[in-house]
């Protein structure tokens, strides 16, 4: 198994990443591939304040561009998902504070303790944003 999780956003030849990773796949391996979805609703509804704009972001994928993108590695698209993450709720409240006027919230959370113990709990969450392609080779 190979992982790359939110790398191939990160890298200017994305079809060389993937044939060399395709490369270390034994017979019956997956490559297993997360990035960001710039064509879904979030991003489109946010634009340019959606939270997958970072410079360190070369490259953007759609559903097309992905799936053109394995055409061109010799892979084979086995399953794909939508990406599940798991956060505290104090992070998820520091960010939305971006967008919503969440602040004097986040500041109460210190001094109190049914906040300070909502703030710890780890959530999951799911917002369409995301893929998960699970690839193998066509041979394997």
């Amino acid at each position: 198994m190979v992982l790359l999780v939110d790398v191939i956003e990160h890298v200017s030849d994305p079809v060389a990443l993937l044939r060399q990773a395709a490369a270390l796949l034994s017979p019956g391996g997956v490559l297993v591939l997360v990035t960001p979805d710039v064509g879904s609703i979030a991003a489109r509804l946010l634009g340019r304040r959606w939270w997958h704009f970072r410079l360190a972001h070369v490259g953007y994928f759609s559903a097309r561009s992905l799936e053109r993108l394995v055409e061109h590695t010799g892979l084979i698209i086995l399953e794909r998902h939508r990406a599940k993450w798991f956060f505290p709720v104090a992070y998820l409240a520091e960010r939305l504070s971006v967008y919503l006027p969440l602040g004097w919230l986040n500041r109460r959370a210190a001094r109190s303790s049914a906040l300070r113990w909502l703030y710890t709990r780890v959530i999951p969450l799911n917002l369409h944003d995301s893929y998960v392609l699970y690839l193998g080779t066509s041979h394997g």
